[in-house]
């Protein structure tokens, strides 16, 4: 089954990070991550993606508390934040 679509609001946040990171401009785009994040602090997608970013920005206790909220949520989705998460701690 497809996941509920994202409040426009959220979509909007991600085409503006999406844009950041097509300039590779990584922390405009977690800007837009976290603004998101924090309307729908649940959104494991969201979670994931600011994770990851975090990552690459070398921002290592944000990702790690990204990466452990999604892992809490949704343990068994997107394997890829445990091997994040093992790297960081």
């Amino acid at each position: 089954t497809e996941p509920p679509a994202k409040p426009r609001k959220i979509q909007q946040l991600l085409a503006h990070a999406t844009d950041c990171m097509s300039k590779y401009d990584l922390e405009g785009a977690i800007k837009f991550y976290e603004k998101a994040v924090s309307i729908c602090p649940d959104d494991t997608d969201l979670l994931d993606a600011a994770g990851e970013l975090c990552v690459e920005l070398g921002r290592t206790e944000d990702a790690i508390k990204l990466l452990r909220r999604s892992i809490e949520l949704r343990p068994d989705d997107n394997s890829s934040k445990y091997m994040n998460l093992g790297q960081l701690t």
